[in-house]
């Protein structure tokens, strides 16, 4: 879990903040979003989260 709030801070999240919460939230599930659906993850076999879950269903 560290690992997703570290890819949140230094890669996802503009350098100068944000304007309002409203921006803040709207950024943080298009995060999710990416994060479980679109971004491979090298522990999976570069497989999305959403991938792995569905073949174990």
């Amino acid at each position: 879990m560290g690992r997703v709030f570290r890819i949140l801070k230094k890669e996802w999240r503009p350098e100068v903040g944000y304007e309002s919460v409203d921006q803040a939230t709207t950024d943080a599930f298009a995060f999710i979003r990416y994060y479980n659906f679109m971004r491979g993850h090298s522990y999976n076999n570069y497989a999305t989260p959403a991938e792995v879950e569905k073949a174990f269903k």
